[in-house]
């Protein structure tokens, strides 16, 4: 039995397709990414849905310049237990290990998420998710004890068509500076059966094209910001970064992907302990009278980013 649905109106569900489509449209074709055939209507979808199960990555830079080097190693697991046909338990766990520069000289962090949730078909249409999101995060000395940092996402999803759903929700966690939200608005569509966007805004975009089975190519946007206590002082890493990728089946659920990313920012500020702000939101921040000790500039700089996934299809 579904649970109430949420009544939405079609003229504004149908106001939201056409903007969102017609807004990426333009921005797509202005980069030459998109053939024609990508902006003809398409029948029903029968594309089934992919959830990545583990994913083991690494990622390090291309930069020659020692002072500029960064390396990101992670493994994640996770695992959505169905209750029934419409409530599905989310768990899981991921470990970040996270080698950069601070004041000159190389450090290592770890991070650990444990997430835990749900996802809920309110009805046919309209779907919420909700996970909290439980992170311990260290510097890996011996004298610094690691911080616990509270968050959590909640989204709503709306079905418009079988190839078109958008989201709206909000993230939240307790960084070392302070409160940190980012609204997100996202979709997952499926202009043919061989193109597909989707992504949550500002945190991550993806758009790929299968030109024949099982090779996907495509292009990825991923926001970071993420915070580490360094004693007495903390360090903020904000990370803007594109990539073009490759990836194909080895076996049947076993991706390979490989690729080269490009961050167009990449910051790491230190600031003292005491020096907070009263919350931020995406990349503004309330009352910010805080001085910066340290700013190490990775901008520009290129990523080999390698990752292997297994895969389900459901």
């Amino acid at each position: 039995m579904l649970l109430k649905p949420i009544m939405m109106n079609p003229m504004i569900d149908l106001i939201i397709y056409r903007v969102y489509k017609r807004t990426l449209l333009l921005s797509l074709l202005m980069t030459g990414l998109v053939p024609e055939a990508f902006t003809q209507s398409a029948a029903d979808s029968t594309k089934p849905v992919e959830v990545d199960i583990i994913k083991v990555g690494y990622a390090q830079s291309l930069n020659a310049d020692s002072g500029k080097s960064q390396y990101d190693a992670y493994v994640s697991l996770l695992l959505p237990i169905p209750i029934n046909d419409n409530f599905v338990l989310i768990t899981g766990v991921s470990y970040n290990n996270l080698t950069t520069k601070v004041f000159g000289s190389a450090a290592q962090f770890y991070k650990l998420t444990i997430p835990l949730g749900f996802k809920a078909n309110l009805s046919e249409l309209n779907t919420i998710t909700v996970v909290a999101l439980n992170r311990v995060t260290k510097n890996i000395q011996p004298n610094l004890a690691a911080k616990y940092q509270s968050g959590g996402i909640f989204i709503y999803t709306r079905k418009v068509s079988e190839r078109f759903k958008y989201n709206i929700g909000l993230y939240y966690n307790t960084e070392e500076s302070g409160a940190f939200f980012i609204p997100v608005i996202g979709t997952k569509w499926n202009p043919t059966d061989k193109w597909e966007v989707k992504g949550n805004m500002p945190i991550n975009l993806r758009i790929s094209y299968a030109p024949v089975k099982p090779l996907k190519i495509g292009v990825s946007y991923v926001g970071k910001y993420e915070s580490y206590d360094l004693g007495n002082t903390y360090m903020v890493i904000n990370r803007n970064e594109f990539a073009f990728f490759v990836e194909t089946a080895t076996f049947k659920n076993l991706i390979v992907q490989a690729g080269l990313a490009y961050n167009l920012s990449n910051t790491s500020k230190v600031y003292l302990s005491s020096d907070r702000v009263e919350a931020s939101i995406i990349g503004f921040h309330l009352n910010d009278s805080r001085n910066i000790i340290s700013n190490t500039q990775l901008s520009n700089t290129f990523f080999l980013d390698l990752k292997l996934i297994y895969r389900i299809f459901k």
